[in-house]
């Protein structure tokens, strides 16, 4: 009895899944190809020390991680 009433659910839950609102090109937005020039992007990000050499210079972070 279970299994016909996890079937029927299954079932009706697959053929439900393609439902709703068409979309138009426009609602899918646009692709962009090139990479927008943001300030800042060419200086290289410093990246914090973890592990015990961070835990003795007594920066904060995630000290535990070998």
């Amino acid at each position: 009895m279970r299994f016909w009433l996890y079937l029927a659910l299954l079932l009706t839950g697959l053929s439900l899944a393609g439902c709703g609102a068409e979309l138009s090109k426009a609602d899918l937005g646009t692709v962009v190809f090139e990479v927008p020039k943001v300030p800042g992007t060419e200086e290289p990000y410093e990246m914090p020390q973890l592990g015990p050499a961070a835990a003795q210079k007594g920066e904060p972070g995630r000290s535990h991680l070998p």
